[in-house]
């Protein structure tokens, strides 16, 4: 699959995506829920991955 985004498009994602980065380890440090826990600490590598993907087309 080829996604295709504008110059701008491309910034917003990455800005989103960094919020929801920085946002995630508080997450995770005040979850109890050890399940929860786990799906957090998923979320968190796959938004990096994204990020780091989203930064190579800038």
């Amino acid at each position: 699959m080829e996604l295709t985004l504008t110059k701008e498009e491309a910034e917003l994602i990455e800005e989103l995506l960094l919020i929801e980065l920085n946002t995630l380890p508080v997450e995770i440090h005040h979850c109890r829920i050890s399940e929860y826990k786990e799906m957090l600490k998923k979320k968190q590598t796959l938004v990096s991955g994204l990020l780091e993907k989203v930064k190579k087309l800038l």
